[in-house]
């Protein structure tokens, strides 16, 4: 018998999808590796990628404390996350 609870998100008060404390804990451990991949990639990009570098941590960052202040990452956040960290993925590649 499936656990229903794992398998069906519902909506909190803001809006957001609701998932077991187990599936959220993943969500914020798996944002949590994102944001750390971009943070060491940060500071291996070449000086004239340095700005972008910053502004994509920055977010990254902020992100990140939403996230905690949740204690969950919702889809959106990751895919942003995963977004910002394929940009600098180019940045690192080719210097």
């Amino acid at each position: 018998m499936m656990d229903l609870e794992k398998e069906i998100p519902g909506e909190d008060e803001e809006g957001f999808l609701t998932r077991s404390k187990d599936m959220d804990e993943e969500s914020a451990e798996e944002a949590y590796k994102i944001v750390k991949s971009i943070l060491r990639m940060a500071e291996s990009v070449p000086e004239k990628a340095e700005e972008f570098a910053a502004g994509v941590s920055e977010t990254a960052v902020s992100i990140q404390s939403r996230i905690e202040k949740m204690g969950k990452a919702t889809p959106k956040m990751i895919s942003a996350l995963t977004n910002m960290e394929s940009g600098l993925s180019r940045w690192t590649k080719d210097d």
